[in-house]
């Protein structure tokens, strides 16, 4: 009934590892975060990134907005073509794109 969730006993310790692994999993996640630029017309994409992972800044760039968000792997692989590319002089900061 709930994706993603894992049970687990106080009493009987039993399914608390798995919580631990599940955990684990979403702090890796948790540090990969990527910056989109995606057009105001595509608000479909905007609220697909919304859903898909967690938008951790967003900033109205004129025609587009740039979108930081942390995604695991394949909603990175589903958003490829928005990823921003930075120019040569400009240097992603830290929390920035990282594989």
């Amino acid at each position: 009934a709930y994706p993603g969730s894992v049970a687990a006993s106080a009493m009987t310790r039993e399914g608390v590892e798995e919580v631990f692994v599940a955990i684990a999993e979403q702090l890796r996640i948790a540090d990969r975060a990527v910056d989109l630029d995606i057009p105001y017309e595509r608000g479909d994409v905007i609220a697909a990134v919304h859903r898909a992972g967690e938008v951790v800044d967003l900033t109205d760039v004129g025609d587009h907005l740039v979108l930081r968000a942390r995604l695991d792997e394949q909603a990175r692989r589903r958003f490829l073509e928005f990823v921003r590319r930075h120019s040569p002089d400009e240097v992603p900061s830290a929390e920035g794109e990282s594989e």
